[in-house]
């Protein structure tokens, strides 16, 4: 396997076949030939503050916080926020210990999980493989796209896996083409994922191999835009 230090490799004409995904449940030794897709997570953190009072540094985020839960929007809404120093002492509370859905919250454990088991460091990888052989400028075999979790993969990561083909002198495959999201297990939602979603952009199934649609990185959705056509009673666009 060759890996490349570029951001974003693709892949030509998977990006209609990813729509299905075909795990691989059985096939010859397979032999890496292209590259992996790798990217890294880097943390930054605002230090301008540190020299505050403490005191002083509570009572700002004490009104900052007041002057957002004031906002007419959110009348007849409930807000808790308990803020909370590593060692359990509290910054700031507003029914704090009320009982709510967690909601976008549960992604702070989650990222802070990814964090701490796999590190700042990691990358995510996108293999591609063959069970052939190249002879002349065609590759005699199937092609694998074998997916490892990447939220962030994007058409144009394709398209440089085929580029990265080409330059291998590979122009034609006498084989197919199968995407292999077998690195997860089949279980598209946990008992703690809402079937009810799976509509939204939000609630896509779980998967080792998905496409994003754009830098939003709502991996393993479609996005459809509708606009109204210049003639009245025409169907939209």
């Amino acid at each position: 396997m060759i890996k490349n230090s570029v951001l974003k490799k693709s892949f030509l004409a998977l990006s209609i076949m990813l729509i299905a995904i075909f795990p691989v449940t059985h096939r010859t030794p397979i032999q890496p030939i292209a590259a992996s897709k790798e990217i890294i997570y880097v943390a930054s953190i605002e230090k301008s503050a540190l020299n505050k009072d403490k005191s002083t540094l509570n009572e700002d985020l004490g009104q900052k916080i007041n002057t957002i839960l004031e906002n007419p929007k959110l009348q007849g809404a409930i807000a808790g926020v308990s803020i909370r120093k590593a060692d359990g002492e509290v910054l700031y509370s507003h029914f704090g210990d009320i009982r709510l859905r967690p909601a976008s919250n549960m992604k702070l454990l989650t990222g802070a999980t990814a964090m701490d088991i796999l590190g700042p460091g990691y990358q995510f990888m996108t293999d591609v493989l063959t069970d052939g052989q190249v002879k002349g400028a065609v590759l005699h075999g199937n092609l694998y796209l074998r997916g490892k979790g990447d939220p962030t993969l994007l058409k144009r990561d394709l398209d440089q896996f085929a580029r990265e083909l080409k330059a291998k002198g590979i122009n034609n495959i006498n084989g197919s083409l199968i995407a292999d999201d077998s690195w997860y297990d089949d279980v598209r939602y946990s008992q703690d994922l809402n079937w009810s979603d799976e509509h939204s952009y939000v609630g896509a199934q779980v998967s080792a191999l998905t496409l994003s649609p754009n830098e939003d990185y709502d991996a393993g959705t479609v996005i459809v835009d509708a606009h109204p056509n210049n003639k009245v009673g025409s169907p939209p666009k």
